[in-house]
């Protein structure tokens, strides 16, 4: 039984899907709500004092009058993006939002229908390589990890992505259920004749299920993980056109990669910043034209002048981050046990020596940098403590692919045992030992055992902390000079409080992460966990028996593009408790297997229901 509509013709495929049943994630509306409010509003002050500027300057100063008027001609774009968000914020709330997807020709689109409002986007067909399902489950996928789509909107919520379009694939039909998504993706990719995968858990334990003819060689078990397309890459061969050299020895394997140039090198950054100073230039000359036409004008010229100056920071910013894109060069060894790598780049140059046992994985993945709004991707080298060296970002798509298999194979790293999963370390007697260096307590108690998971402290993620008073002394800065100099103009004065805002939530966001301590209790029947940071408090009890597991997993959040894992708590009947966001890696790993060991008694944390009859979970706050 199809769940949706059909309209087929010769020009044209069109499904029309029913409109969705977010059920409670139809809230999350509201925040869309909020932030389209909020950049209407800004937008508005954007548009209107600028033009209300150009109107009095007009007569005496006509450069600038035009300058002003052409600056607030900008603010419209944003306005219609604001107005969209409202939009579709407005109609996930009432669970009024449909989509609609086509095939018309050579074009794949997939249209969100908001109330009378239609938001069209489209793909290229020949670009599509495989449609695949994702969704979020309380079990573990193939990697450990949850959806994009289902981290937001919910596990029993899935979507189409059309692997092979850009980086990230292309989405389609998002935030449907199953029954709706799998025939939709059967005609699919009947019509246009791709195959289609799922990546959903199966009960049998396998995440990879092949509905078409065709072998999926990207989703086999092989060593490297594509981050960027989410698969496993086949041992890919050396491109024709690589410039790397590869020196072998006996006993060593060296990988010389040379300077990729200006334009090939920073991805199209370099022209981009010619481009953008060059637009600044003729603003910044326009504004010092205006001065010298009416000197009286000098405090609204310099006040304006500060101002642009943030665009020129912004400008001569990329251009040295271009430049030493295209001119920045590495050499990366092999010597036994032992990585090696030695980047070279305007700045001077870095050695970092990495012994195998500190590597996790090697993977592709984003640089946390777009150009025209593709990703970036880079070579990623993930370590046990949690962080990663991201290089090579000059190099492309199929050459990092190429190294990062090379790399693995050299330093024989299984990616089936270091993918997600960390296992800590025992001693002779099979007790688990603690990771060196960690604040971390377990102590024994007469019913059970406690966990006492400290705060960070103030000196951790300091630059967060920097960044947010840079901005609100900025902020201040700017409104005490618009008051004094300008005459209270208003334009200045609404940016520097948003600054000022944006400053002030990094710097709480900062206090309560560095702040957040843990206590876990645990006796045979209950487990108590109590999270504190400086401003709130929570207590949540709940039953041995009501665990389902506990596991090391993606917080779905990152900083500095590297992937924050967390503690969770699977549970029956309630949704997942998420704790320890951002903590490193095998702390957390070391908590997990505490809890697995010594309550669950499963030590190396494979999911599984736990037996007994379930109770009710009890939170309090």
């Amino acid at each position: 039984m199809k769940k949706f509509e059909s309209e087929i013709s010769p020009e044209c495929a069109k499904f029309i899907l029913p409109r969705r049943d977010l059920g409670s994630y139809r809230h999350f509306g509201w925040a869309l709500i909020g932030m389209g409010l909020f950049g209407v509003a800004f937008m508005l002050v954007w548009i209107s004092a600028p033009l209300m500027g150009a109107i009095q300057m007009i007569a005496g100063q006509p450069a600038m009058a035009v300058f002003l008027a052409g600056f607030a001609s900008f603010g419209l774009f944003g306005l219609y993006h604001s107005l969209r968000l409202f939009m579709l914020g407005a109609f996930t709330a009432l669970n009024r939002t449909q989509c609609v997807v086509e095939i018309r020709g050579e074009w794949l689109y997939s249209n969100e229908l908001l109330g009378p409002f239609t938001w069209k986007r489209k793909c290229s067909i020949d670009k599509i390589r495989q449609f695949s399902i994702e969704r979020a489950i309380s079990d573990q996928g193939e990697n450990g990890e949850e959806s994009p789509i289902s981290t937001v909107m919910g596990s029993n919520l899935l979507g189409i992505k059309a692997i092979g379009v850009k980086e990230r694939g292309f989405l389609i039909a998002p935030a449907y259920t199953q029954e709706i998504v799998e025939p939709l993706a059967d005609e699919l990719a009947r019509r246009v004749q791709r195959e289609r995968v799922n990546l959903i858990s199966s009960d049998e334990g396998s995440s990879v299920e092949k509905l078409a003819g065709q072998p999926v060689d990207d989703l086999q078990s092989i060593p490297v993980i594509d981050q960027v397309s989410g698969n496993s890459i086949s041992t890919p061969i050396k491109p024709p056109q690589s410039k790397i050299t590869v020196h072998s020895r006996d006993d060593s394997l060296s990988y010389e990669i040379p300077p990729a140039g200006l334009f090939r090198g920073s991805k199209g950054l370099f022209a981009f910043s010619l481009i953008w100073l060059g637009i600044v230039s003729l603003v910044s000359w326009g504004m010092i034209a205006g001065l010298i036409s009416d000197p009286k004008g000098i405090w609204t010229t310099i006040g304006m002048l500060a101002f642009i100056s943030l665009f020129w920071g912004v400008g001569i910013g990329t251009l040295v981050a271009a430049i030493n894109m295209g001119r920045r060069s590495v050499m990366i060894g092999v010597l036994g046990d032992q990585l090696f790598i030695e980047r070279r780049s305007i700045f001077g140059n870095k050695w970092i020596d990495l012994d195998r046992a500190q590597i996790l994985r090697i993977s592709v993945g984003p640089s946390g940098m777009k150009v025209n709004d593709v990703p970036v991707v880079e070579l990623q080298i993930h370590t046990a403590d949690g962080k990663k060296q991201g290089l090579l970002s000059q190099l492309d798509h199929d050459e990092l692919r190429w190294l990062a298999s090379e790399l693995q194979n050299a330093l024989e790293i299984s990616t089936e045992q270091k993918v997600d999963h960390w296992t800590s370390a025992v001693d002779d007697a099979g007790n688990l030992l603690a990771p060196p260096e960690t604040k971390i307590e377990v102590e024994t108690t007469s019913d059970g055992f406690r966990i006492h998971i400290p705060q960070l402290g103030y000196g951790s993620h300091s630059s967060l902390m920097a960044t947010g008073a840079v901005l609100v002394a900025l902020s201040i800065g700017t409104i005490l000079f618009s008051c004094i100099k300008l005459g209270f103009l208003l334009f200045p004065i609404v940016f520097a409080i948003c600054f000022m805002l944006t400053g002030i939530s990094l710097i709480i966001g900062w206090l309560v992460y560095v702040t957040r301590r843990h206590e876990i209790n645990a006796t045979r029947t209950n487990l108590e966990i109590i999270s504190e940071d400086r401003f709130t408090k929570k207590t949540t009890d709940l039953q041995t028996r009501n665990i389902q597991w506990v596991d090391i997993k993606p917080s779905g959040m990152k900083s500095n593009d590297v992937e924050l894992m967390q503690l969770t708590v699977a549970r029956k009947g309630a949704s997942n408790l998420n704790l320890m966001i951002g903590r490193p890696q095998v702390e957390i790993a070391y908590v997990a297997a505490v809890i697995n060991d010594r309550l669950l008694g499963n030590r190396s944390g494979d999911h599984h229901d736990a037996a007994g009859v379930d109770q009710d979970l009890v939170e309090q706050t």
